[in-house]
């Protein structure tokens, strides 16, 4: 095999090996309610409706469509607009304070790692029926 031949077919193999070797791929959070908010919310994977002046305790758990995320794995949560929501590290690793501060629409930003996977859209109500 002459050497170009031999120094693709190395750089093919490492770009396989370093592909395979990432491990899952992120497809959303897993929501638990951990407290009992004394109104009606909507905490899922795909958005969540809240309302001003009430704190959710959750726990979550990162999804893939693969293999499951080693639990190491770090999550963090930070509200896109602070003046809307905050978020607060609960005792857990994956456990977190979810505080409506006031109504209006935002998100909350997810990382993984340090790397940012998404921002699932948050609507806050001011509570009026």
């Amino acid at each position: 095999m002459s050497q170009p031949k031999v120094v693709f077919a190395l750089c093919f193999a490492t770009a396989l090996l370093l592909g395979c070797a990432q491990g899952p791929e992120y497809a959303g959070l897993a929501f638990d309610v951990e407290s009992a908010p004394p109104v009606l919310v909507n905490i899922q994977s795909d958005h969540i409706t809240l309302v001003a002046g009430v704190a959710v305790q959750i726990s979550v758990a990162p999804l893939s469509s693969e293999e499951d995320f080693d639990d190491d794995v770090r999550v963090a949560l930070r509200g896109a607009n602070p003046s809307l929501l905050e978020v607060f590290a609960g005792k857990g690793d994956r456990e977190f304070v979810l505080v409506a501060v006031a109504a209006g629409d935002t998100c909350l930003n997810v990382a993984l790692n340090r790397k940012d996977q998404e921002c699932i859209p948050v609507h806050i109500s001011d509570g009026a029926n």
